[in-house]
């Protein structure tokens, strides 16, 4: 018996009805129009009250596979299809495909197909023409339930769509948008799937970065790499959550001939909700009271044997972003000092990383902001030198994460402004709230946000002693850049004039 071919996709109703699709609705059964009243019975609708009465009968019991499901975004000459192909089961007699927006469950779009003695080509064609105006932050929530007789079956899909424009009309060199969706159907595990880009930008591997966040504060789980294979193929891959509660999500990058890794935008999928489960748990009388006491004497004795080798870590590693805008090089070399000293004098270690404000106009800005500032637990701008002309000049997209960022400073996430002997007095009004610090009058005040042991005898700390000749070294560069005078260049009809007065005339 043949498998189930079931391509879905939305159809168009007005904005204020449902905010995914706007015109150009195709809806049939088998290989033509003309058959589809005579293999199947489609219903569609999309109102407030079917939403709420959506779900079947004992749909808390859904445990019986329903196949599998594959979504495709593409880019026609004037507007974007999406396309929904489902491959179910043979035993089914109906299928009901639901489709809201996540932060708005009653504004939906449901359909209903009933199966015919008759319906053997298994085939349903679900067109949508998506509107230009669906906000690529929206999330919308795909849910799927087959029935057969007293047997129910179920998928749920979390999806968003890319920046429509520049998903359809991104050159070869441009900022790619990946096309990707995570089904949740089981907690335990969750599968992310995307669509490949298209040849011409050279991609070789996709990199996957899972992420997990538990209130305010994501960590990542996991990070793989998937070898980009036929374009036409859709790629997928597995993370098991352990049923670990949280919102999980992933971020998608490619590696490729434009494109090395961490350096092209990433797509960052809908976050999802996992709830922790209990889960029955049978343990035999007499093996747990042997096995119980024999592994925790176990746990003991391999504790007490390696608590002083340093194999065991209790405290976590922090993050420090070190923000600056590049000058002459000895200012330059003060920086990389800077870095050195905190990773050599901190305790627990922190590991740095840098953002040159010059390069990240160059290149990607959704790399540092989507990695860097949201993982970072201390957030460093070092005020540049009093011989620039702008010390407050951030690119828009920094500037805008960094003003997410500066509202959720509390006592894990620290925001320090660093001015040195020859820095300008200013700094960004965003970073008004966050610790100012004079090197090197205040370097055991700064210092202190990396450490929770008493404060070294910085005198003998090479690190220290390196930042110190680094700082005097760029003071005297500085003064000498601002002693230069100004010379102007006039026509042969006027008489040239020093606006400085030249030094050893």
């Amino acid at each position: 018996m043949f498998l189930l071919a079931l391509l879905l996709a939305f159809y168009s109703v007005r904005l204020d009805a449902f905010e995914l699709c706007r015109r150009y609705e195709t809806v049939y059964c088998g290989q033509k129009i003309q058959d589809s009243n005579a293999i199947c019975n489609v219903t569609v609708r999309n109102s407030t009250e079917n939403c709420e009465q959506f779900v079947p009968a004992g749909s808390d019991f859904l445990a019986n596979n329903i196949g599998d499901v594959f979504l495709t975004l593409k880019p026609e000459e004037r507007y974007m299809k999406l396309f929904l192909g489902f491959v179910l089961v043979p035993q089914w007699k109906s299928v009901q495909v639901k489709v809201s927006n996540f932060e708005k469950p009653n504004n939906c779009q449901a359909v209903t197909v009933s199966r015919n003695d008759n319906f053997k080509d298994n085939l349903l064609n679900y067109g949508c023409v998506l509107d230009d105006e669906v906000d690529p932050n929206s999330s919308f929530l795909l849910e799927v339930y087959s029935e057969n007789g007293s047997q129910f079956s179920q998928k749920k899909i979390m999806f968003s769509l890319p920046d429509l424009f520049r998903f359809r009309d991104a050159s070869a060199d441009a900022p790619r948008y990946i096309f990707s969706y995570v089904d949740f159907t089981n907690p335990a595990k969750l599968t992310l799937k995307f669509q490949p880009l298209d040849l011409k930008y050279h991609v070789t591997h996709y990199k996957i970065e899972v992420f997990r966040q538990r209130e305010t504060h994501a960590v990542m789980v996991d990070v793989r790499l998937i070898y980009a294979k036929n374009v036409e193929q859709i790629l997928s891959f597995d993370y098991n959550t352990y049923s670990e509660e949280g919102y999980y999500y992933f971020a998608l990058s490619e590696i490729g001939k434009y494109c090395s890794e961490d350096m092209c935008y990433k797509t960052l999928t809908p976050k999802v909700h996992i709830s922790r489960k209990g889960r029955p748990l049978v343990i035999g009388i007499v093996g747990a009271s042997f096995l119980i006491p024999f592994i925790l004497f176990m746990f003991y004795w391999w504790n007490y044997k390696y608590r002083n080798q340093g194999l065991f870590v209790s405290d976590p590693i922090h993050k420090a972003l070190v923000i600056f805008k590049p000058s002459f090089d000895k200012h330059n070399e003060v920086v990389s000092a800077l870095i050195n000293s905190i990773e050599d004098l901190s305790d627990p270690p922190v590991l740095v990383d840098r953002i040159n404000l010059t390069k990240v106009k160059e290149k990607t800005v959704e790399k540092f902001c989507s990695d860097n500032l949201i993982l970072a637990t201390h957030i460093i701008y070092v005020n540049p030198p009093s011989t620039d002309a702008e010390s407050t000049s951030l690119d828009y997209m920094t500037f805008n994460f960094l003003k997410q960022e500066t509202k959720k400073a509390t006592a894990e996430r620290k925001l320090i402004v660093v001015r040195l002997p020859y820095s300008r007095i200013d700094s960004p009004s965003i970073l008004s709230s966050a610790s100012r610090f004079e090197l090197i009058k205040d370097f055991q005040g700064f210092i202190k946000n990396f450490s929770t042991l008493q404060p070294p005898d910085f005198c003998k700390n090479g690190a220290f002693v390196e930042l110190e000749k680094k700082i005097e070294a760029a003071r005297i560069e500085n003064e000498n850049l601002m002693s230069i005078p100004e010379i102007v260049v006039t026509t042969d009809n006027e008489e040239p004039k020093e606006v400085d007065e030249l030094i050893g005339g």
